[in-house]
């Protein structure tokens, strides 16, 4: 079936290009982020009125194809998978209660947006955008993983809490197999070289049919409970920044080539990098710094200030995580605290690529900023830890996999490259970058609650070493 729709839309480009209505083809890849919009079916006395909230898993990766009518008009066809929770935030006076959220479905997107470039200035443009989004269910199909509703503790000031949330599959989760979406929203292009463009794109996002609920309540020491009962249709609010490759179709008309233009023309010549690329990914979880480091083959391909690199690389490490004073899954019935100790076994094999644009390009030196897309597969995914209670009278060792959803991940990495040209064989690149990798952020989840699983960004530092090879 699938098949059937990829050969249908293909056709129908083809048709479109030779009757030569398309002007031009063009491939885009986004990062997104959303602010999902709560609500509210029981007014309480904390609860924030806006109950606008960021979602733990508010990072997604829009794919599409896009398609240019007269230069004006554009319609994209894409596939986008996202994560949709429902929770609250409150303005209450103890910071252990600040809110609260539960996972409502993991939904495949199948997307359809159209619009028109308004407004141009130089290799600016400004266009509004509507999109017709689908969606099939995850939770619909598969029951979903339902944490302990329970959660008790006490702050530093001894306030005691008691929080309680249910979430259970086809009440609050999984309702329906399908939804659908429309979106507005408004895209600034920026264009970097002939054919890449650089874009910005705002918007909102409404859902039309209920996706979930989180309900439970919380209590602050001898106040009354704080019930709760939040809905969730996937409204949103979202940012974007992504880049596309456009390939003419219609030969535009000839304009008097710029100074740009002619040093491009000059300096447009060919040639190929093969060496080893050392990689260092340096990161704090609160707890501990990590750095781990890793090794593998690279190949670039290089034409006029446009490049293009993909290297594997190979990590292996282990390493040890201590903290006091966390609690677990065994301590929230009687409001103890545990030592948790964790032995992680770290081994993976990591492809990334990327596509750069040289800024500075003198007779030995290049600066070439770029963007970049990695996927990375865990070998290892399992370790051990050692629960021990405050008392020092009950100690649990457990074994686990990592809470990962698949058995890989992926995302996008900017990134900055110098280079240096040593001679006439042999070139030295040194970069560095950031990227989410969601991994990091996970392998404490299964057996404690009270640790801070804020988004990591690891700083990562590349240094090559290559065959330089002139055509």
């Amino acid at each position: 079936m699938k098949k059937n729709i990829v050969l249908l839309l293909l056709l129908f480009i083809g048709s479109l290009s030779n009757a030569q209505l398309i002007e031009s083809v063009y491939f885009g890849a986004d990062i997104k982020y959303k602010y999902e919009q709560m609500i509210e079916l029981l007014p309480t006395k904390y609860l924030l009125d806006e109950d606008l909230r960021i979602t733990y898993d508010d990072y997604s990766i829009p794919l599409y194809l896009g398609l240019r009518f007269r230069d004006r008009y554009f319609v994209e066809f894409g596939y986008l998978k996202e994560f949709y929770m429902a929770g609250y935030m409150t303005d209450n006076p103890i910071d252990l209660v600040e809110g609260g959220a539960n996972s409502i479905d993991i939904i495949h997107h199948l997307f359809i947006n159209g619009g028109i470039t308004l407004f141009r200035l130089g290799k600016f443009s400004i266009s509004p955008m509507i999109s017709f989004l689908y969606g099939k269910s995850e939770y619909a199909y598969n029951r979903p993983l339902q944490l302990p509703p329970y959660f008790n503790g006490q702050d530093n000031e001894g306030n005691y809490i008691i929080t309680y949330s249910l979430n259970e599959w086809k009440v609050d989760n999984g309702l329906h197999k399908h939804y659908f979406f429309i979106s507005p929203s408004i895209k600034l292009s920026f264009r970097v070289y002939n054919g890449l463009y650089l874009h910005f794109k705002s918007g909102y996002n409404k859902g039309f049919k209920t996706m979930g609920y989180y309900r439970g309540y919380f209590q602050i020491n001898n106040e009354p409970k704080e019930y709760i009962v939040n809905e969730t249709k996937g409204n949103n609010y979202f940012f974007s920044i992504g880049l596309n490759f456009n390939f003419q179709l219609k030969e535009k008309p000839k304009i008097e080539k710029s100074e740009f233009v002619k040093i491009i023309e000059f300096d447009k010549d060919l040639n190929y990098d093969f060496g080893i690329n050392l990689s260092t990914d340096i990161f704090s979880d609160g707890i501990n710094r990590y750095v781990l480091p890793s090794y593998g083959p690279i190949f670039k391909i290089n034409y006029g200030l446009l490049g293009f690199s993909t290297s594997i690389l190979f990590a292996k490490i282990n390493s040890h995580l201590h903290k006091d004073d966390v609690i677990s899954r065994y301590d929230y019935n009687n409001g103890t605290t545990s030592v948790y100790d964790i032995f992680l076994k770290y081994r993976t094999i990591e492809s990334v690529s990327f596509i750069r644009y040289s800024i500075y390009k003198g007779r030995k030196w290049k600066i070439s900023p770029g963007l970049g897309f990695f996927i990375t597969f865990p070998k290892d995914k399992g370790t051990y830890y050692t629960l021990q209670h405050s008392d020092g009278k009950n100690i649990r060792n457990g074994f686990y996999f990592f809470s990962i959803p698949h058995f890989h991940f992926w995302g996008l990495t900017p990134n900055v490259e110098v280079e240096y040209l040593l001679n006439k064989t042999v070139k030295v690149g040194f970069n560095m970058g950031v990227k989410y990798i969601p991994f990091y952020n996970s392998y404490m989840e299964q057996a404690l609650y009270n640790v801070d699983r804020k988004p990591i960004f690891p700083v990562n530092f590349g240094l090559n070493v290559c065959c330089y090879i002139k055509k």
